[in-house]
C-alpha cells in the first residue's frame, strides 16, 4: 500500500471496500457512504484492481449520478456482465501489467504559476523489457499504452496504481522557432489525489468513446475515416466536393 502523510484520508482495498482513516479515531468501513468522503484524499491497497473501482461505484448509486455525464451506469453494467479476463499470466512486455493514474501539470511563464490538470491521465505500463529488443528497447525498460477506446472488460483485471510525482514541464516563450518546445522538466510531489479525482479520471478515461456498440461503432468511423484520408492522399485525381 501507498505511504502517505499523517492525516485523514479514505483507503481504497479489494472487493470495492472503502475505509476511512484518520491518526485520532478508530479506522471506519465507509462502503457505502463514498458520497461523504468525495474530498478526502484516497490511497490504494495494493492489489485494487480496476473492477474494486467498478465495484465501489456499483455499491454507491449516488455516485452513479455524479458521474453520470461519464457513461457511469452503462460502464458498470457492461463491466460487471461477466466475469473478466484473468490475463495471460505471462510477463510479456508487449503487454499490460498495471493502469497507472498520473497528474500532468505545466508553469505558466507569465506568473510563475504550476497548472496542475485536477483530472488524472490513464495510462497502461507493460512488463519489464527482459533482454534487448529490436525497436530500441533496453532491459527494464517498460512500454506504455494510451487505454482511451480500450473495452473495459478488458481492463478490469488490471492492477491500479496512482503515481504520485508529477513531471512539470517548463516551456520557452520565445516568439521564434524554439517556442512550445520544453526547456526544461523537473518533478513535483503534489501528494494522493482526492476519491472524485481518481473516480472521475477513471469513468473520463473509459468512456472517451462511449460504451458498449457505441464505442465500437465510433472507432469504426474513425478507422474508415482514417482510411479514406490515406486513400485520398494516395490519389492522382483531384478531390471534387
Amino acid at each position: 500500500m501507498e505511504m502517505i502523510e499523517q492525516g485523514s484520508h479514505v483507503r481504497l482495498s479489494v472487493g470495492g471496500l472503502l475505509s476511512y482513516v484518520d491518526p485520532y479515531l478508530a479506522e471506519t468501513d465507509v462502503s457505502e457512504l463514498a458520497i461523504e468522503y468525495l474530498c478526502e484524499r484516497v490511497v490504494l491497497d495494493d492489489g485494487v484492481t480496476l473492477r474494486d473501482i467498478l465495484l465501489l461505484l456499483k455499491n454507491n448509486p449516488p455516485l452513479l449520478q455524479v458521474l453520470r455525464r461519464f457513461w457511469a451506469v452503462e460502464l458498470i453494467q457492461e463491466a460487471l456482465a461477466e466475469e473478466p479476463d484473468s490475463g495471460s499470466g505471462v510477463d510479456d512486455p508487449d503487454e499490460v501489467e498495471y493502469l497507472l493514474l498520473a497528474r500532468n501539470c505545466s508553469v505558466d511563464m507569465s506568473t510563475k504559476a504550476y497548472e496542475p490538470m485536477t483530472r488524472l491521465f490513464m495510462s497502461g505500463v507493460g512488463f519489464p523489457q527482459g533482454e534487448p529488443a529490436s525497436n530500441g528497447r533496453s532491459v527494464g525498460d517498460r512500454q506504455e499504452w494510451c487505454m482511451l477506446g480500450v473495452p473495459v472488460q478488458a481492463c478490469l483485471h488490471y492492477p491500479l496504481r496512482l503515481e504520485r510525482t508529477s513531471k512539470v514541464f517548463v516551456y520557452d516563450r520565445a516568439p521564434k522557432e524554439a517556442a512550445g518546445q520544453a526547456i526544461s522538466m523537473e518533478e513535483i510531489n503534489f501528494g494522493p489525489p482526492t476519491l472524485i479525482q481518481v473516480l472521475h479520471s477513471v469513468a473520463y478515461e473509459l468512456s472517451f468513446f462511449g460504451v458498449g456498440e457505441r464505442q465500437s461503432e465510433l472507432l469504426e468511423a474513425l478507422k474508415n475515416a482514417e482510411f479514406s484520408e490515406e486513400s485520398m492522399a494516395d490519389s492522382d485525381e483531384p478531390f471534387q466536393a
